[in-house]
């Protein structure tokens, strides 16, 4: 009997192809723990882990055919394509974050800006409704 922990090399080549529900839920079942586990190493946030893991899972049924057994273990080459999912993650995160920033320091210099002429506009509008207000008494 083989090691328990030993990648199952059949099982990812049936895995490939995708009319193979039976394998690819296999698979699932095997190594979606393990992503789940180095995405929590890696610090993606508890919120983030699964649709991270959901996102490689998906890469993977397109990756999965590309890896070569002949150049490294499989759970290295896993390993990889969850540290890539991972930075692609946290760069998407850092840019949201930026453009949130750029879009609050926006509003909050359009405001600071456009206040001094709302305030006119309200002084005026107030002027000419107190003004009609005379006139109709």
């Amino acid at each position: 009997m083989g090691d328990p922990h030993q990648t199952h090399h059949t099982l990812l080549q049936r895995a490939c192809n995708l009319q193979n529900e039976h394998a690819w839920s296999e698979f699932v079942q095997i190594y979606r723990r393990f992503i789940l586990y180095i995405l929590t190493e890696l610090g993606v946030a508890r919120d983030d882990v699964e649709d991270v893991a959901q996102q490689i899972l998906v890469s993977l049924t397109r990756d999965l055919p590309s890896y070569d057994r002949s150049r490294s273990r499989f759970r290295t080459w896993l390993s990889a394509v969850i540290r890539n999912a991972a930075h692609v993650h946290f760069k998407k995160q850092n840019s949201q974050r930026r453009r949130l920033r750029a879009l609050e320091d926006e509003r909050a210099t359009d405001t600071e800006s456009s206040d001094p002429e709302i305030s006119q506009l309200i002084e005026r509008e107030w002027s000419t409704y107190i003004s009609n207000l005379a006139m109709e008494r």
